[in-house]
């Protein structure tokens, strides 16, 4: 009976160490794409910039143009914005996932230093 609790907390460290690896995996796709997307919102901030300034160059419609442009650099700033948030979220998932992997080293450990003591004793 005991050695079957013994298996079982084995067993439940090394899907607990696999399911860190996991949490890890997903923090960098989280990570790389935040970057993605803070790129993309400085392309936005460029591209409105861009409109800004060709819209002082006109003078009847430029100031729609004009407008256009701070529309865009204005979205561009939320989307760099929500770039940086998903980077945030994905270090903390990165994070998790390490103490979801240390814990489930602890979890083999104590799982290897019980079957020792069991194996000894017998």
């Amino acid at each position: 009976m005991y050695k079957v609790h013994l298996f079982r907390l084995v067993a439940g460290g090394w899907w607990l160490v696999a399911g860190g690896w996991w949490l890890v995996a997903g923090g960098w796709w989280l990570v790389a794409g935040g970057w993605w997307l803070v790129a993309g919102g400085w392309w936005l901030v460029a591209g409105g910039w861009w409109l800004v300034a060709g819209g002082w160059w006109l003078v009847a419609g430029g100031w729609w143009l004009v407008a256009g442009g701070w529309w865009l650099v204005a979205g561009g700033w939320w989307l760099v914005a929500g770039g940086w948030w998903l980077v945030a979220g994905g270090w903390w998932l990165v994070a998790g996932g390490w103490w979801l992997v240390a814990g489930g080293w602890w979890l083999v450990a104590g799982g290897w230093c019980s079957c020792a003591r069991c194996h000894a004793m017998y």
